[in-house]
């Protein structure tokens, strides 16, 4: 979802992007998405219906985000999604990750994250050293486990997650089926060295650290 200003009063974007569908993980919450959803236009739904609470309870004019979801959703036996056609359980937790864009809307940034969301769940990450990681924590900080879908997208952090092969060495292969991903952040595990890979290369051309790509050991991790 994505709230801007008028012109007149800024060139300024304020957008939520979920890193899961809504068929893998509801989010948001409240009557408009599950009845409009698909649907384009211009006009605005009331402030406090906003799937995200963008401004909600303030006014258009307000500068505050909130987070919104169904009656339910944290805790019940049952709750009712966002399409108000399915049930869901909300025991013992639920949870859902997001991008939050804080950005020029000339720029575009919220739509090209829907399209590189869109992307992920078109692509397949593969391994020819080290191995793709296929399940994960479900939510952030909490047990309980689920299958990556795609394989390798770690939906809680916004990642693609592998492990290192022998010599701490990763080679692997995203096919994003024609999408395009944005920015897209990887996350090596079983990595034992105290500094980053000395060389880091894409399509067979050796990257430059710091204007090509970025990268840091998780020490701890």
């Amino acid at each position: 979802m994505t709230l801007w200003k008028a012109a007149g009063i800024g060139n300024v974007e304020a957008g939520v992007v979920q890193t899961q569908s809504w068929a893998q993980q509801d989010a948001g919450g409240y009557w408009w998405s599950g009845s409009h959803w698909g649907q384009t236009g211009t006009g605005m739904m009331e402030n406090w219906n906003c799937p995200f609470q963008l401004n909600a309870y303030e006014g258009y004019a307000g500068e505050k985000m909130a987070w919104g979801t169904p009656f339910g959703f944290v805790g019940s036996a049952t709750y009712q999604r966002v399409d108000f056609a399915t049930n869901s359980v909300g025991a013992p937790h639920q949870g859902y990750s997001t991008f939050i864009v804080l950005n020029k809307f000339s720029d575009g940034l919220t739509d090209a994250m829907i399209n590189s969301m869109a992307a992920v769940q078109g692509s397949t990450l593969t391994a020819t050293t080290g191995s793709v990681v296929t399940a994960g924590p479900r939510h952030a900080n909490l047990t309980g486990d689920a299958n990556y879908q795609p394989a390798g997208w770690n939906h809680v952090y916004g990642a693609w997650a592998l492990n290192a092969g022998a010599g701490n060495v990763a080679t692997f292969n995203v096919n994003a089926g024609g999408g395009t991903l944005v920015r897209p952040l990887f996350v090596i595990g079983n990595y034992t060295a105290a500094a980053p890979p000395a060389t880091v290369t894409l399509g067979g051309a050796t990257l430059a650290a710091g204007t090509d790509y970025s990268a840091d050991v998780d020490a701890a991790g």
